[in-house]
């Protein structure tokens, strides 16, 4: 559905569409949408993309089909007063993806690319270009058909945030299905793996934009060996500028078991030119000594060696007792 369409769907619905009064209040700039349930006003800001406007549009009609009542009013929700707000949040959401990219056109479309031999990744930008969304939608939307359609549902979705000249990176976005998965929310500050992709291709976007050679999303994929383990991911991610002009980039990522199903499902994984990686979670905690990516020391490793070193020497204490 294009806009023009969007918009006519809420205009039936009562809703009027409003695109000039934000931009004219600074305080706002920053804000993509507002909902005013008394003027029954959707405000836009004009600075977003089609694919953006899509989405909110898509999302309010959600809201005003499914009469949900707690929910928020501006897209970035300031105050998660309630888990059920943050729930009616998330359906709204998968209500307007689901809108713009039909279930059973996107599976055909998921399954002609899986089922080349050789990773493509113009194939994968071509989707998300054929169907207007931004990245993050369309892997929201793999999230949604794999598990239904494929029968892969051991995977993760990450969205990361990051100034690659400061070499500082935030993980903004996770959700696990079927386990929780290696790469999680670090809520000790921690520092993240710098061999995940998902690093990377944020990197890789910032050196294009230094360049001044950016002119698309950058997709890539990797394989994440997680260290001495078994767990072995295809990873698949997307990287680009936050917003124009700025200094912070993002990537969404999706990451899938590889076990046989996947393999059957999904050949291009054999490919020999999908580089293979060893990873961790975080640098503090990551027993790889030699690792040229380091972006800390690994103290949380050292405190374990030490107190097994304290309890060895305890141990002698009750032998000469």
């Amino acid at each position: 559905m294009d806009i023009a369409a969007l918009e006519s769907v809420l205009t039936k619905m009562g809703i009027q569409v409003n695109r000039k009064r934000m931009p004219g209040l600074e305080s706002l700039k920053e804000l993509r949408s507002y909902y005013s349930l008394d003027n029954k006003i959707l405000y836009v800001n004009k600075a977003l993309s089609t694919a953006q406007e899509k989405f909110l549009l898509g999302r309010e009609i959600a809201f005003q089909y499914m009469n949900i009542i707690q929910r928020p009013y501006e897209t970035i929700i300031q105050h998660s007063d309630s888990f059920e707000m943050l729930l009616n949040n998330f359906k709204a959401s998968y209500f307007s993806v689901a809108l713009l990219m039909p279930e059973e056109n996107f599976v055909e479309d998921v399954k002609r690319i899986v089922m080349q031999p050789k990773w493509n990744d113009k194939a994968w930008l071509d989707l998300f270009t054929k169907y207007d969304v931004t990245p993050e939608m369309m892997m929201q939307r793999l999230t949604n058909i794999l598990p239904n359609h494929f029968g892969i549902d051991h995977l993760f979705f990450l969205r990361m945030a990051g100034d690659p000249s400061k070499n500082e990176f935030e993980m903004t976005k996770e959700l696990h299905l079927s386990q929780m998965h290696n790469p999680y929310a670090n809520s000790l500050h921690e520092h993240y793996c710098r061999r995940w992709i998902s690093i990377n291709s944020i990197r890789h976007v910032a050196e294009q934009v230094a360049k001044k050679k950016y002119k698309h999303p950058v997709v890539e994929a990797q394989i994440s060996q997680y260290w001495q383990t078994h767990n072995r991911y295809l990873c698949i991610s997307i990287g680009k500028p936050s917003s124009k002009g700025s200094d912070e980039m993002v990537s969404v990522t999706i990451g899938l078991s590889i076990d046989q199903k996947l393999l059957q499902m999904m050949p291009f994984v054999n490919d020999a030119a999908i580089p293979v990686r060893t990873v961790h979670t975080t640098c503090e905690r990551c027993g790889i000594m030699d690792c040229l990516e380091r972006s800390a020391e690994p103290v949380e490793i050292l405190k374990q060696q030490q107190q097994e070193r304290m309890n060895v020497a305890l141990g002698l204490l009750d032998e000469k007792s």
